[in-house]
C-alpha cells in the first residue's frame, strides 16, 4: 500500500529544447533533483517548443499521464 506523502505523487515534467525563459537544462537538473529525493519523475523534452505547451503533443502527453498514473491506463484516441 502506497503512503500518503507527496513523494509518493508521480510528476510530469515537460519542457521546450528552445525555451528562451528558461534553458532546458534548468528543466533537467529539477528532474534530477526530484528523483534523487525519491520522487517517481517523467520528463519529456519538446523539439523546437519555446516557453509554452505544445498542442497537441504536450497536451495528449500530460493527458496520457494522468490516465496511466490513476489506474486507468492510457487514454486512446
Amino acid at each position: 500500500m502506497k503512503q500518503n506523502t507527496a513523494q509518493f505523487t508521480p510528476i510530469f515534467l515537460g519542457h521546450g529544447d528552445a525555451d528562451e525563459k528558461k534553458p532546458p537544462r534548468f528543466g533537467k537538473a529539477a528532474m534530477q533533483t526530484m528523483e534523487a529525493a525519491g520522487y517517481d519523475v517523467v520528463w519529456k523534452l519538446y523539439q523546437g517548443l519555446g516557453h509554452w505547451y505544445k498542442i497537441p503533443d504536450e497536451i495528449d502527453d500530460i493527458v496520457d499521464f494522468i490516465h496511466t498514473n490513476n489506474g486507468n491506463g492510457p487514454k486512446t484516441m
